[in-house]
């Protein structure tokens, strides 16, 4: 597998799932590697607590990274979480989080992240295929992935010339626990009836579906795409979901909006 070697890596996210896989990989390469989590177990130098909603948290970490290694080569920017429930029904608080924690945590750490990174820097953003395929009742979280798209494309247009790229990875179904650990918000009313719960009931039947894509598989892509000398502002990983993206893009948005209300609303 293509990878790099020798750089210092810093992984959002990094206790679990997509995260974790990824921190092992590169380490095994010989990479030193830096993992951000709310769960982490701050030790000063390899792995920090950190919510990366909070800017002037995230600010003092990266610049106490950059300290102890001399700057910041790589950002995997992929702690995220899922959300389900109807927008008008969930708390406003709970919209707020996942717009500060999806959204505006890459906005922090790649704002904290570019004072320390030179020539060669690279940051890639961790995506999702709900990014150009939204779905009833994950709203929010179809939201969040688009405007990470957006400031991953306007940060390329910002740097270009700098020698620091930035690229989106849109990832689909994958075999880790993301789902189940979704901010699930049940609440109905008249308006919804039953297609909220119906909706849960066909996300929890694919939980186990052999269709998802194996986490190491998926992981050894991410590090494919990391490590190569020239970025596309997003890529699609996984053949069917380029395949969903290119049927998207070439039906009307009336078409594959009606499609996806019908399966999400599956008894």
């Amino acid at each position: 597998m293509k990878t790099f070697t020798g750089k210092t890596v810093v992984i959002t996210g990094g206790t679990r799932g997509i995260g974790k896989c990824l921190a092992d990989k590169l380490r095994e390469a010989g990479n030193t590697v830096v993992v951000l989590s709310r769960t982490a177990e701050t030790d000063g130098r390899d792995s920090f607590a950190l919510d990366v909603s909070d800017e002037k948290a995230v600010r003092s970490v990266f610049d106490k990274i950059a300290e102890n290694f001399n700057g910041i080569d790589v950002l995997f920017n992929n702690a995220g979480y899922g959300q389900s429930g109807a927008v008008e029904l969930i708390d406003s608080a709970a919209l707020d989080r996942i717009v500060a924690v999806n959204l505006m945590g890459v906005v922090n750490c790649t704002r904290a992240a570019l004072p320390h990174m030179k020539e060669g820097g690279k940051i890639i953003n961790i995506s999702s295929a709900a990014s150009f395929v939204p779905m009833p009742f994950r709203t929010m979280y179809s939201v969040t992935k688009c405007g990470v798209n957006m400031f991953t494309r306007g940060m390329r247009q910002e740097l270009a010339g700098t020698g620091i790229q930035t690229t989106a990875l849109c990832l689909g179904d994958i075999k880790t626990e993301f789902a189940s650990r979704r901010d699930k918000d049940t609440e109905t009313s008249p308006r919804y009836g039953d297609r909220i719960r119906r909706a849960d009931a066909f996300v929890e039947k694919r939980a186990g579906s052999k269709g998802k894509a194996d986490l190491g598989k998926t992981v050894d892509a991410i590090i494919r795409e990391a490590s190569k000398k020239k970025f596309r502002a997003l890529r699609i990983i996984g053949a069917k979901w380029k395949l969903t993206a290119m049927l998207v893009r070439n039906l009307p948005a009336d078409a594959t909006d009606g499609l996806m209300t019908k399966v999400f609303s599956e008894k």
